[in-house]
């Protein structure tokens, strides 16, 4: 039987520690984008120090998997966690995502199609700025849903996800290339450069923020509205 490893030299501990600092700040700013914007940065990423910590004290080398991946995991799943206890919506605010959703379904079968964002804002009789925080709720949903049951196929929130796992693995197949770069095309202005940006030049929230000057939940907002439209697009096109 082999005898576990824990890192228990200090210097080798800190090392370690100041090692995989910079993936809790990548790791923060890759999820911040999807999340509703009162949920702030720095706490997650105070969180995410806490959980590599608790990874490096935690590591046992005998189990398999190697340290990276260890820290990884812990890592993330403490930014989850916190993400899951600070998106605690009042009561009326989810019956208006409910209300949304149902919207969405009703739209789609009258029109037989996927319905624009200016129609769900008639529908609802709410403004744009309404329509983007209960879009980017749906959105968090999603994200913090990993590892449960997916969203119904077809379902408003199933729509808030890049059209893919990510895109370089899309760029790699030259028929999805051509519709999403098509698809980034028809994007309004600022849409159109958070999605590059984000996804394509690798930048985080508080990066295109800072470029563009506009506030992270701006960001946040536009890109969620990006990933709808976009998908709003492939729909019209099938």
């Amino acid at each position: 039987m082999t005898n576990a490893v824990f890192i228990t030299n200090t210097d080798q501990r800190e090392k370690e520690i100041m090692r995989f600092l910079p993936l809790v700040k990548q790791l923060v700013g890759k999820i911040i984008v999807n999340v509703p914007s009162f949920v702030d940065e720095e706490d997650l990423i105070e969180v995410g120090i806490v959980g590599l910590i608790a990874a490096i004290d935690s590591y046992q080398s005998c189990r398999g998997a190697n340290l990276k991946t260890h820290v990884y995991a812990r890592i993330k799943g403490s930014i989850l966690d916190e993400i899951r206890k600070l998106s605690c919506f009042p009561k009326e605010f989810y019956k208006k995502v409910k209300q949304l959703e149902d919207t969405f379904e009703q739209l789609k079968e009258s029109l037989q199609r996927i319905p624009n964002l200016g129609e769900l804002e008639e529908a609802m009789q709410i403004s744009s700025e309404e329509l983007d925080e209960l879009l980017t709720a749906l959105r968090s949903r999603v994200v913090l849903s990993l590892g449960q049951d997916p969203e119904k196929k077809g379902s408003i929130a199933s729509l808030l996800a890049f059209p893919g796992k990510n895109a370089q693995e899309l760029t790699e197949q030259e028929e999805l290339k051509e519709k999403i770069a098509q698809a980034i095309s028809e994007l309004p202005e600022r849409e159109k450069e958070v999605i590059v940006l984000y996804y394509y030049e690798g930048l985080l929230l508080q990066e295109i923020a800072k470029l563009l000057q506009i506030s992270p939940g701006r960001v946040s907002h536009l890109h969620t509205r990006a990933l709808y439209i976009m998908k709003q697009s492939f729909d019209k096109k099938h």
